[in-house]
């Protein structure tokens, strides 16, 4: 008798624990859950490499160039090359490519200023106005030339009034540049595009749009001349 009174008490027991969880659940007392924690999400930030910025931060010439109303070119043109120079060749600007009614007739180089490893150079003794050899006496591994490029526009005719052809640089064409890359860039509203007419022809529209003008895919130094058509009644 004894395990038969002991088996309904067991009984009864478990009825009255079901019967307070349903009073619990019937009042809104929340039943409790056990916490468990959230596995950590795995990081998805890498770091990411510098856009290649040749001249600036990797070998190469990088060209920047500001037109003034009267055509004349205000122009910096960052140098890194591949080891420490002890000089530097500057001549015009490439014409290849360049139909001989878009040729500017005097190109020249005025007011150069240089830069070697941030630190300003005297002034060059000898000129350059139509290009020379550019004495580096501290073996620079960087070099910018700051200079106007003078005559180097060419007026559209018949066409509209201030509508011209501008032939861009770089200057620098030193046999240690001669495969490295070359950027140039042409600032200010008024320009209307850029061409490299001494490319084939899928490839002669080499220049993008940016924010503050335009900007040339990356060259081979002395492959083709660089050209942008400009309206210099909005500078």
């Amino acid at each position: 008798m004894w395990p038969a009174i002991g088996a309904a008490l067991a009984v009864i027991a478990v009825l009255a624990l079901v019967a307070t969880v349903a009073v619990r659940r019937l009042d809104g007392s929340p039943t409790p859950t056990p916490v468990r924690a959230s596995p950590a999400a795995p990081s998805t930030t890498t770091a990411r490499p510098a856009a290649a910025d040749p001249g600036r931060t990797e070998p190469g010439v990088h060209v920047q160039v500001t037109p003034r109303p009267d055509g004349t070119l205000e122009v910096v043109e960052q140098i890194r090359f591949l080891g420490a120079s002890t000089g530097l060749q500057v001549d015009l600007p490439v014409l290849k490519g360049v139909v001989s009614g878009a040729r500017p007739p005097d190109v020249r180089i005025a007011d150069l200023e240089v830069l070697s490893d941030g630190q300003r150079l005297p002034q060059q003794t000898d000129s350059i106005a139509t290009g020379g050899r550019v004495l580096l006496p501290n073996a620079p591994l960087s070099v910018e030339l700051r200079y106007r490029l003078t005559g180097a526009a060419t007026v559209s005719k018949p066409s509209t009034p201030g509508r011209a052809l501008v032939v861009l640089p770089p200057i620098a064409t030193d046999d240690s540049l001669s495969k490295l890359p070359v950027v140039v860039e042409v600032e200010g509203a008024g320009v209307r595009n850029v061409v490299c007419p001494g490319l084939a022809t899928r490839d002669q529209l080499c220049g993008r749009r940016t924010k503050s003008g335009w900007r040339t895919i990356t060259l081979q130094p002395d492959a083709t001349a660089v050209l942008a058509q400009l309206d210099l009644s909005r500078y």
